[in-house]
């Protein structure tokens, strides 16, 4: 995470410094674009620590900087302007819009949408991907995630139809309803309300 931030401020530094002529890559500027999780996360941390003031929620800022500085490789701290808004307008985005890039496997075959990363496989980072976080999730997602060299490629995994949303899977689905819910809300802030979950929940209610 620490590497994938760091990466972001020195592509706008470098951007500043003209020193990116090929426009045709992502700038700081799409990272922009996507959603800050940072009220969202507030509010859920503030809600599970203070169960009793549901309605009355403060909101301050200033996320420290200092933890991530000492992650920095030696002589890139001082070539870097680090401020709280800076750092917070990546950390924010970073949280629930990256992408884990696994190293590829001997046989990529072998990954199947069902399967997904296995254990065996390492993750070697994190990356940001402005068109690709535009996905929205499903449990039963219809487009499953490859990665291709340096490339995010989607793929369908069925037939989809006229008017029906593309969706794909944040994370491992494998689990019961109940316990993806938790990892959905704890790591992207919201409770899964997809068709699965909702047929999952309906069979759970009436087995009880």
């Amino acid at each position: 995470m620490c590497r994938l931030i760091a990466a972001c401020l020195v592509r706008k530094q470098c951007e500043e410094a003209s020193l990116y002529p090929d426009i045709s890559i992502p700038s700081y500027k799409d990272l922009l674009t996507i959603q800050d999780n940072e009220l969202s996360h507030f509010r859920i941390q503030y809600r599970a620590s203070m169960p009793t003031h549901r309605n009355s929620i403060p909101y301050t800022k200033g996320q420290p900087v200092s933890a991530f500085l000492k992650y920095m490789p030696p002589g890139i701290e001082p070539r870097l302007e680090y401020s709280h808004e800076l750092f917070r307008s990546v950390y924010f985005r970073e949280m629930s819009n990256s992408f884990g890039i696994w190293e590829i496997p001997k046989n990529p075959s072998a990954i199947t949408e069902e399967q997904g990363v296995t254990d065996d496989l390492e993750l070697l980072g994190w990356g940001i991907y402005p068109m690709a976080v535009y996905f929205n999730h499903s449990c039963d997602a219809n487009v499953i995630k490859l990665r291709r060299d340096r490339n995010m490629v989607f793929v369908a995994r069925r037939t989809i139809q006229k008017g029906e949303e593309a969706c794909i899977s944040y994370g491992s689905v494998g689990e019961g309803v109940k316990e993806r819910r938790e990892r959905l809300l704890e790591h992207y802030h919201f409770v899964c309300a997809c068709d699965r979950c909702c047929n999952e929940e309906k069979e759970e209610k009436c087995r009880l």
